[in-house]
């Protein structure tokens, strides 16, 4: 067997493993049935700060009248506006004067959006900091459902579920948005009877005292949610995931757009298990499990490394026309890896989409390789120069 043969197999083997991984969480997700919010049994109002980080973000208008619109008596909205677009510093400004709103803003993006969030602390007055990017739409009601997990004192987040407006609109959209139900309706579920959840960036609910006692945002960190996850894990504090309480958002739809958002994502998970595997692996509050389940997501990002050799691989053997498997057996090793496949399958019914699962399907063959190959640069990148913070641009309409 010559080298070739040896690293598209030794790639096969562990994409198969991988793959099943995702059949299992399929299998666990076809029986798992997601809760519904409950009444608490008396009112539980902490005071909130909603925090809104801006950078250009013009969309940010139907976010504020969202937020504005909640059911809540006890909030307040900071807005950390560090835009240069003359038209979103003036969307944010008409609601400067609004009682429940401050809008402050810095000199530089320090940090970028960890900075801008440490920045925001300094103006919040809540006990319980909301987090929401420009492009999500939440309902009335989050507020109130968001801060129930919180009468727990061991809880120190709460991640709501994510929907997507625009999922159906092409094949990006099918891609980014299927990858994403995937986690939100299964891996999440999964990781939430363990306590140890993911921050997802945004639509999510944070203890202040807790994020003061793990020291805060880090300034620069290219997923700060993903690396203060791990700090708050090694901590010994719980999370909690709530899957009822969907929260629409938009999804990129140009495909250079998309490299740059997953490209940033990928090494920033490399980068925060870089940070914090020390603390995870010391961590005497963390069960066995519990820390096998903290590394699974950044070190899924290793994953694209082995399906990028696997692909180059392959195609030197059809260059070559080197044969490795015989029809029968290549059917078999397809199947064998196609765990992620049935797992979107599982997860756009749950979403009431399984009329999207052939473009799903066709987009994780043509799509899924460019996207492991740039993700594979973007890590490469990042331990030879660095990978630069990239703020996804959202679509936006005048009136």
């Amino acid at each position: 067997m010559g080298p070739i043969e040896m690293f598209y197999l030794t790639g096969l083997f562990f994409v198969t493993l991988l793959s099943f991984l995702y059949y299992g969480l399929a299998f666990w997700g076809l029986f798992y049935r997601e809760e519904e919010g409950t009444v608490p049994e008396e009112e539980f109002f902490p005071r909130v700060t909603v925090q809104i980080p801006v950078y250009n973000d013009r969309i940010v208008e139907r976010l504020i009248e969202a937020v504005l619109r909640f059911d809540y008596p006890n909030y307040e909205v900071v807005i950390a506006d560090d835009s240069t677009d003359p038209v979103t510093r003036e969307i944010v400004d008409r609601y400067a004067s609004h009682p429940l709103v401050k809008v402050v803003r810095r000199n530089n993006r320090k940090g970028f959006k960890a900075g801008a969030l440490n920045n925001a602390m300094k103006y919040s007055t809540g006990e319980i900091i909301v987090v929401f990017d420009s492009d999500f739409v939440p309902p009335p009601n989050f507020l109130r459902e968001i801060v129930k997990p919180f009468r727990d004192p061991k809880v120190a987040y709460v991640q709501a579920r994510w929907s997507f407006e625009n999922l159906d609109e092409n094949m990006i959209t099918v891609f980014a948005g299927t990858s994403l139900l995937v986690y939100h309706h299964l891996f999440y579920p999964f990781k939430n009877r363990f306590g140890v959840v993911y921050l997802s960036g945004s639509a999510m609910a944070i203890r202040r005292k807790a994020l003061e006692e793990v020291g805060g945002w880090i300034d620069g960190t290219l997923t700060e949610d993903g690396e203060l996850t791990m700090r708050f894990a090694s901590s010994g504090y719980r999370s909690v995931y709530l899957p009822y309480l969907r929260t629409p958002n938009q999804l990129p739809f140009l495909l250079n757009v998309f490299i740059k958002q997953q490209a940033r994502w990928s090494s920033g998970m490399i980068e925060a298990i870089l940070m914090n595997w020390r603390r995870v692996l010391s961590s005497k509050k963390l069960s066995p499990i519990q820390k096998a389940i903290v590394f699974a997501i950044p070190l899924f990002n290793l994953a694209y490394v082995v399906v990028t050799i696997m692909v180059l691989a392959g195609l030197l053997l059809w260059m070559f026309r080197i044969t490795v498997f015989t029809p029968e057996l290549a059917v078999l090793a397809l199947i064998l890896s196609s765990g992620y496949v049935v797992a979107g399958y599982v997860a756009l019914s749950k979403e009431g989409m399984r009329k999207v699962f052939p473009r799903f399907l066709l987009s994780a063959y043509i799509l899924g390789p460019l996207i492991a190959l740039t993700n594979t640069m973007a890590i490469v990148k990042y331990f030879v120069k660095g990978v630069p913070w990239y703020v996804t641009p959202k679509r936006w309409k005048n009136g």
